[in-house]
C-alpha cells in the first residue's frame, strides 16, 4: 500500500506524463507478437537488448498495452513509477534493518528526490525493478544471514533483466558455501540450481527468439559500439564515479563518504554486509563493463542507492550508535552536512520542474506524431530517426522493419514522411547525443504537404 500511494503522488505531480522508454517499447512490442503467436524480430537494425523478464512482462501487458495510445502509454508510466517506489520502499527497508527507522526515512527520501532516478522510473526503464529486486535480496539476507533461496530467487529475476546479476548469483553461493551449517545435497542441488538459471534462461531464450544462444551479448556489445558508449576498464575509473555524481551530486557524495568511514571505524555489526555487498556489486559490474557492456548512468543506480544508506547513517547514526565514542562530533558533522542537503535542494528541484516540462513537451509531441501517423494515407510511414520506430509499429501494428528512418536510408519514391516542423522539436524529442548525423532531410521534390501541427509536417506522395 505504501508503495501504491508514492507511485500515486510521483505519477500526479510528474503530470501523468506518458512517455516511455525506447527500449521498454520495443518489448511491448515483441511481447504483443508473441501474444498473438509470431515470433518477433528482434535483429532489426537499432533495436535494443531483449531482456527476457521484460519481453514477459510485455506479453503480459500487450491486452492493456499494446495499443501504444497515449492513455496506454500513461499507465505504463505509471507502473514504472510504482517500480520506482518499491525500490524506495525496499532501501528503506534495508537502511531500516541495518540503522533504524530513522536512517530508513532518510534513505527513502535521499533515493526519491534524486532526479534521474524519477526521470527513469517515470520513463518506465528496467533499471528501477531491477534496483528493488536487489533491495529485496538483501533485505532477506539482513533479516536472516545466509537465508539462501529467497535472496537467489530476487537475485534469478534481477539476472533475467541485468546481467551483472548472474555474477551477484555465483557470489552468493560462494558465500552459502562458506558457512559453517551447509546443508545437505538436495539443498545444495536447489542453490546451485537457482544461481546458473538466469544465464541459462536467458541464453535459452535468445536461441528460441533469435537462433543465437549469446545473440544478448553479441547485441549489447555492438550497440555500444554503434552509440559510442564509453565500456572498458579506463571508463570504470573516469567514467563511473562522474555517472554516479550525477545521481548522487556532491553534497550526498560527500554523506556517504562520511558515513562509510564511521561504519568501518565503528566497526557497525551490519556494515559488512553492506559493505561486501556493495563491492562485490562493483565487481561484477566491473566485469561486464571491461566485457564490452557501456557505463552509463542508470547501470549505476544501485551504488546510487547504497550511497543513499551510507548518507543515511551518517545523518542519523549519532542517535543510538555507541561504537564510535564522536557522538559530539558526529552530530555536528550531520549539522553540517544536512545543512548542505537542504541549502542545495532548491537546485534539486529545479531540476525536477526541468524534467517535468521536459516530459510534457515529450509527451505533447508524441500525441501529435500519432495523429499525423493515423491520417497517412500512403505507406510505408518515414520518420526521421530510430526513436520513433517502435511507437509507429506499435500504432500500426506492422514489423519494425517496415517503417524507414530518413536519417539511415533513402526516402523512397513512395510513401508518409513525418517530419519536425522546427529545429526546436527535433532538439526536444528527435535528435539524440548518440546521433551521428543530426541533419534530418526533408521531403523529396514533388512530395505534398498534407497537414502539420505544432512539432510535426505529414509529407506523401502516393
Amino acid at each position: 500500500m505504501l508503495s501504491l500511494a508514492l507511485a500515486t503522488v510521483l505519477w500526479l505531480a510528474m503530470g501523468k506524463a506518458a512517455v516511455v522508454n525506447y527500449d521498454t517499447l520495443y518489448s511491448l512490442k515483441w511481447g504483443t507478437e508473441l501474444a498473438h503467436g509470431h515470433l518477433p524480430d528482434m535483429t532489426v537494425p537499432g533495436a535494443p537488448t531483449p531482456h527476457p523478464l521484460l519481453t514477459l512482462a510485455g506479453v503480459i501487458a500487450a491486452p492493456l498495452f499494446g495499443s501504444g495510445s497515449p492513455a496506454a502509454l500513461s499507465l505504463l508510466a505509471y507502473l514504472g513509477y510504482l517500480a520506482t517506489s518499491i525500490a524506495v520502499v525496499l532501501l528503506g527497508l534495508v537502511a531500516k534493518r541495518s540503522f533504524g527507522i530513522a536512517a530508513a526515512i532518510v534513505a527513502s527520501l535521499l533515493l526519491v528526490t534524486r532526479e534521474p532516478v524519477l526521470s527513469y522510473g517515470l520513463r518506465a526503464y528496467i533499471d528501477l525493478p531491477y534496483l528493488a529486486l536487489l533491495m529485496a535480496a538483501l533485505a532477506f539476507e539482513l533479516k536472516k544471514p545466509r537465508c539462501g533461496a529467497p535472496v537467489q530467487v530476487a537475485l534469478l529475476l534481477a539476472g533475467l533483466l541485468r546481467p551483472e546479476a548472474w555474477l551477484l548469483g555465483f557470489a552468493y553461493l560462494a558465500w552459502l558455501a562458506t558457512g559453517n551449517d551447509f546443508p545437505g545435497r538436495r539443498r545444495q542441488l536447489l542453490w546451485l540450481t537457482l544461481a546458473v538459471a538466469a544465464p541459462v534462461l536467458w541464453g535459452i531464450t535468445d536461441l528460441v527468439l533469435t537462433g543465437d544462444f549469446f545473440f544478448s551479448f553479441r547485441g549489447t556489445r555492438a550497440g555500444a559500439e554503434r552509440l559510442n558508449r564509453p565500456t572498458g576498464l579506463g571508463s570504470l575509473f573516469t567514467i563511473a564515479p562522474r555517472r554516479i555524481g550525477e545521481v548522487l551530486r556532491w553534497e550526498l557524495l560527500l554523506g556517504a563518504a562520511m558515513g562509510v568511514a564511521l561504519l568501518v571505524r565503528g566497526r557497525h555489526p551490519k556494515a559488512r554486509v553492506l559493505i561486501v555487498a556493495t563491492v562485490a556489486a562493483a565487481l561484477a559490474f566491473a566485469i561486464v563493463a571491461i566485457g564490452g557492456l557501456p557505463v552509463i548512468v542508470r547501470y549505476l543506480l544501485p551504488f546510487a542507492a547504497m550511497g543513499c544508506v551510507a548518507c543515511a547513517y551518517a545523518l542519523t547514526g549519532w542517535r543510538a550508535d555507541e561504537s564510535i565514542p564522536i557522538g559530539r562530533a558526529w552530530f555536528a558533522g550531520a549539522v553540517a552536512l544536512l545543512a548542505a542537503i537542504l541549502a542545495l535542494a532548491p537546485t534539486q528541484y529545479h531540476r525536477l520542474a526541468g524534467t517535468q516540462r521536459a516530459l510534457h513537451v515529450q509527451q505533447q509531441t508524441t500525441v501529435e506524431l500519432e495523429a499525423l501517423v493515423d491520417e497517412a494515407a500512403c505507406g510505408p510511414i518515414i520518420v526521421p530517426n530510430r526513436r520513433a520506430v517502435p511507437l509507429v509499429a506499435l500504432w500500426r501494428k506492422e514489423d519494425p522493419r517496415a517503417v524507414i528512418t530518413s536519417q539511415d536510408h533513402p526516402i523512397p519514391a513512395t510513401g508518409a514522411y513525418v517530419y519536425p516542423a522546427s529545429e526546436a522539436a527535433a532538439n526536444a524529442f528527435i535528435l539524440d547525443r548518440t546521433d551521428v548525423d543530426k541533419v534530418i532531410p526533408g521531403p523529396p521534390p514533388g512530395w505534398t504537404e498534407r497537414d502539420r501541427t505544432t512539432r510535426w509536417v505529414l509529407a506523401e506522395h502516393c
